[in-house]
């Protein structure tokens, strides 16, 4: 793999390790973004990035339970392959838009301590605006697939 590559790999696993994902696993979804073909076993995966078994084996554990990658099965390989699930990153972003509610009811919750404290009320002003912005990025995420 040349090094552009890798140096993409390595911007994402350090973009993921920033946003509180294991460098190693943002480095394996780096890599299966870029690689090709797009699906690739465990062993090409560690061979490509020169991980351990065991730290590939967790990042597609890990990957697979977050619905990030998908197993696929290619005719006359005996191997299983993994490869980024299309869907994940509407599914991240729609989950990531589930804390606006709940932050929005701890907000209440302040507001009928202290109703006229007016960092609550900025707070709520906020998580209103993006509630409402999230309604249409999703409505525009899923004229995207």
């Amino acid at each position: 793999m040349n090094k552009d590559l890798l140096a993409f790999i390595e911007k994402v696993g350090i973009f993921g390790a920033q946003n509180g994902t294991p460098r190693s696993v943002s480095r394996v979804i780096g890599y299966l973004l870029i690689c090709e073909p797009a699906a690739q076993s465990a062993k090409q995966i560690q061979e490509g990035l020169h991980l351990s078994a065991g730290a590939v084996s967790n990042a597609l554990s890990l990957l697979k339970r977050a619905g990030m990658i998908r197993p696929v099965s290619i005719g006359g390989t005996r191997s299983l392959l993994y490869e980024i699930d299309p869907k994940s990153w509407k599914n991240t972003i729609e989950q990531r838009l589930k804390i606006v509610p709940n932050a929005l009811e701890v907000v209440q919750t302040g507001l009928t301590l202290a109703p006229s404290n007016k960092r609550l009320m900025t707070m709520r002003r906020v998580y209103e605006a993006f509630e409402q912005e999230s309604v249409r990025l999703i409505q525009r995420l899923d004229e995207i697939e």
